[in-house]
């Protein structure tokens, strides 16, 4: 797997004795080490601030780079997290990036878009204490994004595209298995819109 960074929530006050090199076993088969830096398996961690130290725990949050700007998300989202730094190639793909006319992906629809994933995500988290199914992130020749899901139970598709003169904005249509409850739109790609969130609870897996 690409390395990337990741990082533990770190502590401002932790035993002077994790000075030295420590090992830790967390979040399943992932392996943590701790001395100028914290290296996990198939990832790499940023140096923390000289005066902050990692306290990589089972309660701990991730700590994820998007174009240096970092947002905490909970452990248990860390299927999205990987997602969002595995879609990090999009905004590299050049013209015509699908054998024809695609438009690149600039890097403020890439950012917004896994913003936009990961703040929802973390908000429903917070408000119910489980996790929204892992969706496909795709580029789109139009020069946009698509985040998709498909569960046993809901259909969401977000396209999150750069609208003239209305900024980037996040279009969506959903609707549930078997049952007419639909929902659609746009919203701003930077603000959580409730009535949105309460929808999505459907994709919690």
């Amino acid at each position: 797997m690409e390395k990337y960074s990741l990082q533990c929530k770190y502590a401002a006050q932790v035993d002077k004795n994790w000075e030295r090199e420590d090992s830790y076993s967390n979040f399943g088969d992932d392996s943590y080490s701790y001395s100028e830096k914290v290296v996990v398996t198939g990832f790499k961690a940023l140096r923390p601030p000289s005066n902050l130290w990692i306290k990589p725990t089972r309660s701990s949050s991730l700590l994820i780079n998007i174009l240096e700007e970092f947002i905490e998300v909970p452990n248990s989202l860390k299927e999205i997290a990987e997602a969002v730094k595995e879609s990090e190639f999009i905004f590299s793909l050049e013209e015509g990036w699908d054998d024809g006319r695609a438009k690149t992906i600039s890097k403020d629809v890439w950012r917004l878009s896994v913003k936009f994933l990961l703040n929802y995500a973390r908000e429903i988290f917070n408000a119910s204490g489980q996790s929204i199914a892992c969706p496909e992130i795709n580029p789109c020749p139009d020069g946009s994004i698509d985040l998709s899901w498909r569960t046993p139970k809901a259909r969401l598709l977000i396209n999150i595209r750069e609208v003239e003169s209305k900024g980037i904005l996040a279009y969506f249509y959903g609707d549930l298995r078997g049952d007419n409850m639909q929902i659609k739109g746009n919203v701003p790609s930077e603000n959580i819109a409730e009535h949105l969130m309460v929808w999505m609870k459907n994709l919690i897996i």
